[in-house]
């Protein structure tokens, strides 16, 4: 008897043990919470990452937006296509045209004026894409996460041989120190969706 209640004191603690587990971070309609952080922010979505049959999953549509990247959803196939563009993106001072090419004069992707009002040139190369028309545009957002200028909205074919196109942003205002993140979106599903970006640093 006494081995009998032994063994039942040991499996209550196991048990109790695994639900501590299970409720470090709550549960999801019966499933545990997962944290998951990519370069050290924790990713947030509606629907959390939950832990299942000792693996961790988490929705596409958060992963991709936090990797600047796009999924699209086919209801009749079920399913999930994720696209993800190579995007490069650097601050220039000008572009000039000549015979041999394109000359840029560099900026930097440093600033320390704030309170002005400002313009910013970007030399974007976009990676192979499905060859079609699309619009795209790039919007600047503070360090608060407010979108503090957009440039004007451009039409291109893109194709395998992917694109270049210089960018400038203007009327825009540094008003607080921080990361601005110039992020480049195109128009995905009739929305604009980010696929790459860079920041400049206001002090």
């Amino acid at each position: 008897m006494r081995r009998i209640i032994t063994i039942l004191f040991v499996i209550a603690i196991l048990s109790t043990g695994v639900i501590f587990a299970a409720n470090v971070n709550g549960l999801y309609k019966g499933f545990p919470i997962a944290n998951v952080n990519l370069n050290g922010i924790k990713i947030t979505s509606d629907v959390p990452a939950i832990l299942f049959d000792s693996r961790t999953l988490l929705p596409v549509r958060s992963v991709t937006e936090a990797m600047n990247s796009v999924v699209q959803w086919d209801q009749k196939t079920q399913t999930a296509t994720i696209i993800k563009p190579s995007i490069n993106m650097i601050f220039v001072g000008d572009v000039i045209e000549e015979k041999e090419g394109l000359t840029i004069k560099g900026a930097g992707s440093y600033f320390n004026t704030t309170g002005s009002d400002r313009w910013e040139n970007l030399y974007v190369e976009i990676g192979p894409m499905e060859r079609r028309a699309y619009e795209y545009r790039i919007a600047v957002y503070d360090p608060k996460g407010g979108v503090v200028g957009t440039s004007a909205v451009e039409t291109q074919m893109i194709d395998k041989r992917g694109l270049i196109a210089y960018i400038p942003v203007e009327n825009m205002t540094y008003s607080l120190p921080g990361q601005y993140k110039f992020k480049f979106q195109i128009k995905y599903d009739r929305e604009f969706q980010s696929v790459g970006e860079t920041v400049a640093v206001v002090e």
